[in-house]
């Protein structure tokens, strides 16, 4: 109802229109009301040849804007017979295929939703750019190689399905149980095969680590939040093998909330949420040597294994190496690869607090064995030794995870948002301005984003987005380190109670 935002949007597309419209107006016309059928035509043609992208707020709950976006489906947008060829390529090639918007051309059809359907399983929303599907035909998923035998075709009016025996150029159908189809792949001949882009789906700033609250519940997840993932591409979940949790993640908590609620209603599955554990991973500033003896006695054959290795840093990213320096045989070849098995064992619970270790060489330099008692489980524990006692003398660290943040904001909220990011140990990369629009690059530790969707939301009412890719492993700050160590130490200890 705000009649200000209208007038505005239509002045403003009333000064573009001389730009959009090809034939211009006489001078005696400009700064009058252009006739609606000319408004439209200038819309119409400015869309279909991609100069401009409308707009449309409504709501399909509350029925607002709904008319509005139906008349103007109507009046302003080009019919596909009236859109330029599409220009798929030839898999496998930059070769441009020409696919007229026609019922002769060869088939190219684009998934533009997949759904998993209670009773009909597996349905594609397809959009048919060029030819023409029809049931009980063979066609070809370009994107993954794979053939598809086309059953039922369907055509969706509201709540209502209508079976059809075809669909063709400009159509959107629907395809009933593919094998390999999902949102974004390409749907053509074998024999005349094309492909279009895949939709660069935005990646996950959002997560939460479930746990199934029954053992049915567990049972049934993995299948519920499988198919919850085929239908929407924003969703992604994975178990993460450092902290163990199930991870689902997604645009948002109400994003998440809403796909928590359909495992419920359709799976019915019920979790418990909380905020995912941070993979923290432990390493070495500095250069240790330690002896690690396994001598053990019972009544029969014992174990014995001695070991002095040696703990090297190594630069970020480059993960574990073992090196063999034994000369003179003073520990045979035989019982060497459980001296590194050991190691590789144990470094998953590291000594400093209990996370993996990474980004250090182990050189086995010297030792001794038991020509009776050396056995392969006592050289791993004697390996274990050295490593808990080198690893606190080299001078341990931990390390985050730490993600680039593209932060996309208003102007006038730029000071608030840096004052934030400086609170939240960011490190500041770019700064550009499109228009109005302020863009920061940053860097910024995971521990410090898992809130960030209500904290730019708060600072920005809502105008503030973000995306984030993760980038690499940094070292946590002392302070906060002995935090996350004494967190982690009562963590565990109220485990074992």
């Amino acid at each position: 109802k705000d009649i200000s935002f209208l007038e505005q949007a239509r002045k403003l597309v009333l000064h573009h229109h001389e730009r959009y419209d090809g034939k211009g107006y006489p001078e005696g016309l400009k700064g009058e009301d252009i006739p609606m059928d000319d408004f439209y035509r200038v819309l119409k043609d400015a869309i279909k040849a991609g100069e401009i992208i409308p707009v449309f707020a409504g709501s399909g709950l509350l029925n607002n804007g709904v008319i509005s976006l139906t008349d103007a489906l109507v009046n302003i947008f080009p019919s596909p017979a009236e859109l330029p060829a599409k220009m798929p390529l030839k898999p496998g090639t930059d070769e441009i295929v020409t696919c007229e918007p026609n019922v002769d051309a060869p088939i190219s059809a684009f998934v533009v939703k997949t759904m998993i359907d209670p009773f009909a399983g597996r349905i594609n929303i397809v959009r048919v750019f060029s030819g023409k599907i029809t049931s009980d035909s063979n066609l070809y998923n370009s994107t993954q190689g794979e053939k598809e035998k086309i059953g039922s075709l369907l055509k969706l009016k509201g709540k209502d399905n209508e079976s059809v025996s075809e669909i063709i150029a400009g159509d959107i159908g629907v395809l009933v149980k593919l094998n390999d189809t999902n949102t974004s792949h390409t749907i053509c001949k074998t024999d005349k095969q094309v492909i279009y882009p895949l939709i660069d789906f935005p990646q996950p700033i959002y997560s939460y680590a479930l746990k199934p609250k029954t053992r049915d519940d567990e049972q049934r997840i993995t299948t519920g939040l499988t198919k919850l993932t085929e239908e929407d591409p924003t969703l992604i979940w994975d178990r993460n093998i450092e902290t163990h949790e199930l991870i689902l993640s997604g645009m948002g908590p109400n994003h998440l909330a809403v796909a928590l609620d359909k495992l419920k209603r359709r799976f019915n599955v019920s979790v418990a949420t909380k905020q995912p554990d941070i993979a923290y991973r432990e390493t070495i500033k500095g250069t240790a040597e330690a002896q690690g003896k396994h001598k053990k006695q019972t009544g029969g054959a014992g174990q014995y294994g001695d070991v002095h290795i040696r703990f090297e840093p190594m630069e970020r990213g480059a993960g574990f190496e073992f090196v063999d320096a034994i000369v003179g045989g003073v520990i045979p070849n035989t019982f060497i690869p459980a001296v590194e098995k050991g190691l590789r064992e144990y470094m998953a619970d590291g000594p400093l607090a209990g996370y993996p270790a990474t980004d250090f060489k182990a050189t086995l330099f010297f030792g001794s064995y038991h020509k009776v008692d050396s056995k392969e489980i006592a050289f791993k524990q004697a390996a274990r030794l050295s490593f808990k006692k080198g690893w606190i003398d080299a001078n341990p660290i931990l390390l985050e995870p730490v993600y680039n943040a593209t932060i996309y904001i208003p102007e006038e909220y730029m000071g608030d948002i840096m004052g934030d990011l400086n609170s939240k140990r960011a490190r500041i990369q770019n700064m550009e301005s499109v228009g109005s629009l302020q863009i920061i690059k940053a860097t910024i530790p995971l521990a410090e984003l898992q809130n960030y969707v209500a904290d730019l939301n708060s600072i920005t009412s809502g105008r503030g987005t973000f995306e984030i890719e993760f980038s690499h492993y940094d070292e946590v700050g002392h302070d906060a380190a002995s935090k996350i160590i004494e967190r982690r130490k009562a963590d565990r200890e109220e485990g074992d109670d």
